[in-house]
């Protein structure tokens, strides 16, 4: 049985967790899926469409006179599950915890294994606003206190600042900058901290 480990609400995975998430995907066989049948002969089973003419991953057969069992693919060769029962009590034969294959173990922990990535995508969409209001907050500060500090015309094409946190002058004409901040200068090091979070924004929307 499944049990979700995504933690308290907002918490993002553990790298353990989505390892074994990756793992299972791996081993499972390849998608997608996709649900195929024959009504003529009341058959029914899940196909891998992403094999040219299909590949059953899980198909029916009977087990016993009233019940059925699944039908899992290894290597191109159909198996009765009951080859991959998971039988934990030697003594008690008839209880069975689980079915020891990729494909149906991708199926049992994909109950927990959805949610909890939809929680983990919900949770970096709120980061990324978060951090997208933060930059915005940051650089419109920093122009206020930019906007304070000396200017000199620089062959009309350029200009020259001088910060008010250190004194130090910085040549800028639209595209070229260059800093001229001491080390410990809070806003030359927040102007350099805000340029590589404008980069990873770009990035992120396949902006150059």
């Amino acid at each position: 049985m499944s049990i979700a480990q995504n933690g308290p609400e907002g918490k993002p995975l553990s790298d353990e967790r989505l390892a074994a998430i990756q793992a299972r995907c791996n081993q499972a066989t390849p998608g997608p899926w996709g649900w195929r049948g024959n009504g003529s002969v009341h058959q029914l089973w899940l196909n891998s469409l992403s094999v040219s003419g299909g590949m059953i991953v899980m198909t029916f057969a009977r087990w016993g006179m009233q019940q059925g069992q699944p039908v899992f693919n290894v290597d191109g060769i159909l198996h009765k599950a009951e080859e991959f029962l998971i039988r934990p009590q030697s003594h008690n034969p008839w209880l069975i915890v689980g079915v020891d294959h990729p494909d149906a173990r991708f199926m049992e922990e994909a109950r927990s294994d959805v949610p909890d990535l939809l929680a983990e995508v919900r949770r970096l969409r709120i980061d990324l606003v978060e951090r997208d209001a933060a930059i915005a907050l940051a650089d419109d500060m920093l122009g206020v206190l930019w906007s304070k500090s000396r200017r000199m015309a620089d062959d009309g094409e350029a200009y020259l600042h001088q910060c008010i946190e250190c004194d130090q002058w910085e040549r800028w004409d639209g595209s070229l900058n260059r800093p001229g901040h001491t080390p410990d200068c809070l806003i030359g090091l927040a102007r350099t901290t805000l340029a590589r979070l404008r980069a990873l924004q770009a990035e992120e929307v396949g902006q150059p």
